[in-house]
This record gives C-alpha cells, sequence and structure tokens, in this order.
C-alpha cells in the first residue's frame, strides 16, 4: 500500500481547516422554493455530501437581491427571513462532518428570467438569452454593494463557514 494521497490530507483556506482537500464546485440545484427559501431537499443533499466526505462544499449561486436571481427555485439570501431555512442547510452539512461556503452573486443580466428586470452595467442584450437589461444606476450599484454585505451576514448567521463571491460566467461582478 502507497502513501495516503495529497488530496485526501487535511488542508485549510485561511482558519477554516478541512478534512481533505477535494471540494465539490458550485453547480445550480435549483431546490429552493420559488422564494428563494432553502428546502429539505436542499439540505438532504449537501448533508450526503457531506457524509460521503467532501472536505468544502460550495453551495450553487445564491442571490443577494430579487433582481439578481439566475432562475427558478435558485436559493436566495436577500432577507432575514431565510437564514431559518438555509441554517437547516449548515446543520445538515455539519452534522455530517463537513464545511460549507455560500456562494454569493448577483446574476445581472445573466438570468433567465426576464420578470426580475435584470441590471447591468450596460443595456447591451445578453448573448446568451436575449434579455435587454436596465442600465445599473449608481444607486442600483450602491444597493447591490449593500446587498452582498447583507447576504454575507445572513450566511454566517445561518452557520456557513465562509463565502465564495460568484464573480464569472457573465454576472453582475
Amino acid at each position: 500500500m502507497g502513501a495516503t494521497p495529497v488530496y485526501l490530507h487535511p488542508g485549510s483556506i485561511g482558519n477554516v481547516t478541512l478534512r481533505n482537500r477535494i471540494v465539490r464546485a458550485s453547480t445550480s440545484e435549483t431546490m429552493a422554493t420559488a422564494s428563494g427559501d432553502a428546502t429539505p431537499h436542499l439540505a438532504n443533499l449537501y448533508g450526503t455530501l457531506a457524509a460521503g466526505g467532501v472536505g468544502l462544499i460550495l453551495t450553487g449561486h445564491i442571490y443577494v437581491h430579487p433582481r439578481g436571481q439566475a432562475s427558478a427555485n435558485q436559493p436566495g439570501l436577500y432577507e432575514d427571513s431565510q437564514i431559518e431555512p438555509m441554517s437547516k442547510v449548515t446543520k445538515a452539512v455539519h452534522d455530517n462532518g463537513g464545511v460549507i461556503f455560500a456562494e454569493i452573486g448577483h446574476a445581472g443580466s445573466q438570468t433567465m428570467m426576464p420578470e426580475v428586470g435584470p441590471i447591468a452595467p450596460s443595456p447591451t442584450a445578453n448573448e446568451m438569452y436575449g434579455l435587454e437589461p436596465t442600465e445599473a444606476t449608481s444607486e442600483d450599484i450602491e444597493t447591490v454593494i449593500d446587498c452582498f454585505g447583507n447576504a454575507a451576514r445572513r450566511a454566517k448567521e445561518a452557520g456557513f463557514d465562509g463565502i465564495h463571491i460568484h464573480g464569472g460566467n457573465g454576472y453582475l461582478i
């Protein structure tokens, strides 16, 4: 028998210790209610991943403002009432020895949902979905900044071990 592979050794991100270096990347589970509340199905999914030995779970994109929702049944942390349902998700992971970071973001023009009234740096139609967003105002930008901070606070209150900011794939940031 050979030595244990390095990816199975403990690791760390900042002051968070991981049981191994296996990271479950963000995907889009769409297992929330229509208003973005976490469901028992979402808690079960992440709890099962933790029970399977994943070192760090990055959630799917959690939207920080209603205008930042990317798809139906996506989890949100844009209001305090969403803390309690999301705390069941983190409890399921922690009960199974796992670590979980909340991936927070704002879809901007990259939404599939025209009804959210997408905003972006310019009113140029999104190439993937063809939606023409409203050009973000200075006030919109300040609102989004505040929403990221508030979503991070809510994630901490819900028991997440860290935050991962979604800054790719054409999203607003």
